[in-house]
């Protein structure tokens, strides 16, 4: 690896180590590169909340698609604490100029923060000769498409803070706001400075629900469960209405009748959880 590592990654790290000797074995020669990604590479990592993102880049021509599920079967066979299951890989050949065709794997958002943070694990780094980063109209569709996808009024109306924990709880908050900076900035942060981008920004929603957010991501504990039930009740609807109406209504967004439609949802629940309460 090319930086040291910290001891509060480490759980992280292991499982890291664990999908690349898989990697090697399974892959040989035709296996170039392996890279962490994510947040045990731009930072912000925790073993309570965070996944565990693994690049493998192989020979041109040829594919890891088939080693992919041994790869994470090994990890989560392997590797304690539940974290092995957290594993997500993302592999394609070199050279990574553009969305490869399946088998491969490697979302436009995933390449950018390859280039821009992934650390070097295992074999050679030819990202400044073979790879060239998306344009920031496709991190943006992106971005909309996976908010698109994976955005649900129902099920953040009932997300039940006991039951989601840390990691589930946390990843529904922050979600809206890692759109948010991705559109807005086109560039992959960790939560912190993601965070931080938010709650410097005048008029945006919903900062005290934000940052109690990042709070517990860090601490790996929501100490007052009936607070954070509270603080989710009261804002995590009008903090997705706002950011996705927000975005909707950009010039040259993809899809901005689909993302404001999404967000009058939103609204709409809102209200009735109002009432409700």
């Amino acid at each position: 690896m090319d930086r040291a590592v910290s001891g509060a990654d480490r759980a992280g790290w292991e499982v890291v180590e664990v999908a690349c000797e898989e990697a090697r074995r399974l892959l040989g020669p035709d296996l170039a590169s392996v890279y962490a990604i994510g947040s045990l590479a731009h930072g912000g990592f925790t073993a309570a909340a965070s996944d565990i993102d693994v690049a493998l880049l192989v020979e041109p021509g040829k594919s890891a698609g088939a080693a992919v599920e041994r790869i994470a079967a090994r990890a989560r066979s392997v590797c304690d604490d539940g974290l092995g299951s957290r594993l997500s890989i993302f592999h394609a050949p070199w050279p990574l100029d553009r969305t490869p065709a399946p088998p491969s794997r490697f979302p436009a958002i995933d390449r950018l923060d390859l280039l821009e943070h992934g650390r070097l694990v295992f074999g050679d780094d030819r990202r400044d000769a073979f790879a060239t980063p998306p344009p920031v109209a496709e991190i943006r569709a992106e971005a909309v498409r996976f908010s698109l996808a994976g955005s649900d009024p129902d099920a953040v109306a009932g997300l039940d803070v006991a039951t989601a924990g840390v990691r589930g709880t946390t990843k529904a908050i922050l979600a809206p706001v890692r759109l948010w900076w991705l559109v807005e900035h086109g560039r992959v942060v960790g939560n912190d400075e993601a965070v931080a981008g938010y709650l410097a920004e005048a008029g945006l929603p919903h900062g005290p629900l934000v940052a109690a957010a990042l709070a517990w991501r860090r601490e790996g504990r929501i100490e007052d469960v009936e607070g954070a039930q509270r603080l989710m009740d009261e804002g995590a609807l009008g903090l997705y209405a706002r950011i996705l109406a927000r975005v909707a209504a950009r010039d040259e967004i993809p899809e901005a009748a689909e993302l404001a439609a999404l967000a009058d949802r939103f609204d709409r629940a809102r209200v009735r959880a109002s009432s409700g309460r």
